[in-house]
């Protein structure tokens, strides 16, 4: 998620921009409206082969297409890998890391005949979010690169198995077996709500689900924003620090949106099902995720980019009055000028 940086003399800042739950024998209007969105959706990604689960339990459903999207996770990134190795380049790492967790929902669903409300709503939001994440970061990653991917990849003469440069290609192996796993932890709560027997009995959607999905898509809404406005930026100002939009309300509103849209489709996920091993498993994908973003290659490492700007007044009045994430809510960057200078 984090944009490549370059060192480059100039430093440019921008503040101007470039009810109730429903049931079978009550139905409201709102109810009626998600009713038809839902019917819209499944004609948008409809089963694309005989379901495999026709005639079994959805518990046996899970422990026969469950293991086949993660078969599928694993040989994509595998794929990956070898493409990586073969190219030397970092541009086909995102495409293929997170395209393959939207490939494997998208299978996974292909095999329910008849998906409840939540898992269509889910589907959509999840396929959407891949499909959207993996383009931008391919397209991102064509034109500028990505600083994050570089230290993997093997410098002009340098050969096979290097430690004195960067060990290529085993640490690159390394980054996509940890991408491999992270992608599978990622799907499990997103296959827990497909193939739910307590989902399969809600014939509408709970109050529950609405604001669980309702937050995933605001923070999918919030994110593709603040990345196309941010995008728009860097194209001007390489080394610049976007302000405007929605950067003006908070610092980092694309990890909010990424945070929100976890939240939302996990909370979705298990209110589909009994408290339990489920449970854990759900978590562990979102949870890794968010605490990447707030303690390792989210925030810290754009915090560390940003003290190139310790003596920028605009910026340091920036940084000291616009909250981090939320408003209202998470504090404002840490770090004061004197940490920053002493940290060069």
């Amino acid at each position: 998620f984090s944009p490549s940086s370059s060192p480059s003399p100039p430093v440019h800042i921008s503040m101007d921009p470039p009810t109730t739950p429903t049931t079978a024998s009550t139905t409201t209007a709102p109810t009626t409206l998600l009713s038809l969105l839902v019917s819209l959706i499944a004609t948008i990604i409809p089963p694309l082969s005989p379901s495999l689960t026709h005639s079994v339990s959805n518990s046996l459903s899970l422990t026969l297409i469950l293991p086949l999207a993660i078969v599928l996770v694993v040989l994509m990134n595998l794929s990956g890998f070898i493409a990586t190795v073969a190219i030397s380049s970092e541009s086909l790492t995102d495409l293929v890391g997170t395209g393959a967790i939207g490939v494997s929902a998208y299978f996974m669903y292909s095999q329910v005949t008849h998906p409840t409300p939540a898992a269509t709503l889910a589907s959509f939001l999840f396929i959407g979010w891949s499909l959207r994440l993996s383009l931008f970061l391919f397209y991102r990653a064509l034109l500028v690169g990505d600083a994050r991917l570089k230290k993997y990849l093997r410098k002009e003469g340098e050969g096979f198995f290097d430690k004195s440069a960067s060990n290529f290609p085993i640490k690159l192996a390394k980054f996509w077996c940890v991408q491999s796993l992270w992608g599978v932890l990622l799907i499990l709560p997103y296959a827990f709500t497909l193939f739910s027997k307590q989902g399969t009995d809600t014939a509408h959607l709970s109050l529950f689900h609405i604001a669980a999905y309702l937050l995933a898509s605001l923070g999918l809404l919030l994110e593709c924003i603040a990345d196309w406005q941010k995008w728009k930026f860097k194209r001007v100002y390489p080394d610049g620090v976007c302000m405007h939009g929605v950067y003006s309300y908070v610092q980092y509103p694309n990890y909010a949106g990424e945070i929100m849209f976890q939240v939302g489709i996990t909370l979705g996920a298990l209110y589909s099902q009994a408290p339990g091993l489920r449970w854990v498993l759900s978590l562990l994908g979102p949870t890794i995720t968010v605490l990447l973003l707030l303690f390792v290659s989210g925030i810290p490492l754009s915090e560390r980019r940003r003290k190139k700007f310790a003596d920028v007044k605009e910026f340091q009045a920036y940084r000291q009055s616009t909250p981090l994430l939320f408003p209202f809510i998470t504090p404002k960057s840490k770090l004061s000028k004197r940490d920053w200078i002493a940290s060069d």
